[in-house]
Order: structure tokens, then C-alpha cells, then sequence
């Protein structure tokens, strides 16, 4: 797994919910099969592509998902997760 710092993982997010919006396939969680395809945001060729909802609550729904691979997946959750928790220790 690329070590990305936060800055850079949202700017890849964005583009890849950029991408995904123009994206032929619809917005809903699916995986892609045994066909690799390209994540875009780590842009490694991954068998475990799928639109993944994140721990987020934003109004447009579209902008709850992303489009990664699991390691991608993985590490923006856990970024969100640490955003929560300092947010909670802030506001209690």
C-alpha cells in the first residue's frame, strides 16, 4: 500500500469522484469482477475495484462513495475515522 499523506488522498479522492460522476457505470456499490482495471486513486491495476461507501454524511449522496480499491478503501475510512474522533473530542 502507497503511503499517501492526507492532502494528497483527499486531492486523489476528488479526482476519482470526478471521474467516477463522468464514468459510464452507475454510482451504486458494485464490483467489478476478475477483470483488473486501474484505480484512480492509487492508479495500481486491482481485481477488487468497486464503489465503496465511506464514513462521511455529506448532503450529495454521490459524494459519500468512492471508487478505489480496497487498500485505498481502507486507508481513506481510517483517515475519516481519525477526522471523527478528533471532531468528537473537540465538541464534548
Amino acid at each position: 500500500m502507497a503511503d499517501y499523506d492526507y492532502e494528497q488522498m483527499l486531492a486523489d479522492h476528488l479526482r476519482s469522484m470526478a471521474e467516477m460522476q463522468a464514468a459510464p457505470f452507475p454510482s451504486a456499490p458494485m464490483l467489478y469482477g476478475e477483470q483488473p482495471r486501474r484505480c484512480p486513486v492509487c492508479r495500481r491495476w486491482a481485481r477488487d475495484l468497486s464503489n465503496r461507501r465511506l464514513n462521511t454524511m455529506y448532503v450529495e449522496d454521490a459524494s459519500n462513495w468512492m471508487l478505489s480499491c480496497s487498500g485505498c478503501y481502507e486507508m481513506a475510512y481510517r483517515n475519516y475515522a481519525d477526522q471523527w474522533a478528533e471532531y468528537w473530542m473537540m465538541v464534548m
